[in-house]
């Protein structure tokens, strides 16, 4: 990967800017694609690979046997990326390295942990333009407190959303495996 040519990071930016736009106009977030729910937790992809786990999993399955059939496609020579856009609070990192080091030693995969948005200036280009060996967890909350944007009709948190829903949508276009999951 070249530092230097970051299209896939470009493409990322571009969406973030378009979703924004189209909440700023309609006030309304993209819905997206819900494939289990539990109190507090939802679990969500783009609606090609949620059919897909639906249909892998099952009628009725929980977050957890959809979560575990996700890591399932983890295979040799894959790495597995925890992507979370949320508070970089020491708890959440501390929550994070634990999942990440469970993945690393029940599938013996390399892994990699990274605060959104600011991991996609240093690994952005390589999850989304690199080789096709990673399998993704997107992280998600809604911020406690959120703030206005001056002269925007969408807060810090609906930006940060932007920026979320536009990483995975890249990533989908890019045909990598990725699975999001909203606290």
């Amino acid at each position: 990967v070249h530092p230097f040519d970051q299209p896939d990071v470009e493409a990322g930016k571009r969406t973030t800017i378009d979703l924004a736009a189209a909440y700023e106009s309609s006030g309304v977030w993209p819905e997206r694609a819900s494939i289990a729910a539990e109190v507090g937790l939802e679990a969500y992809a783009d609606p090609e690979t949620a059919a897909g786990l639906r249909r892998l999993v099952g009628p009725g399955a929980g977050l957890q046997e959809v979560l575990v059939t996700h890591l399932g496609r983890l295979g040799p020579g894959d790495y597995f990326a925890l992507l979370a856009y949320l508070e970089e609070s020491r708890d959440y990192l501390e929550l994070l390295r634990q999942m990440r080091t469970a993945v690393r030693q029940a599938r013996g995969v390399a892994t990699t942990l990274g605060f959104g948005p600011s991991f996609l200036h240093s690994m952005g280009q390589t999850f989304k333009g690199g080789r096709d060996n990673g399998v993704f967890l997107q992280i998600t909350c809604d911020d406690e407190a959120d703030l206005q944007i001056p002269g925007r009709g969408y807060t810090f948190g609906g930006i940060k959303r932007a920026q979320a829903d536009g990483d995975l949508q890249v990533l989908v276009n890019g045909g990598r495996r990725v699975l999001g999951v909203h606290l």
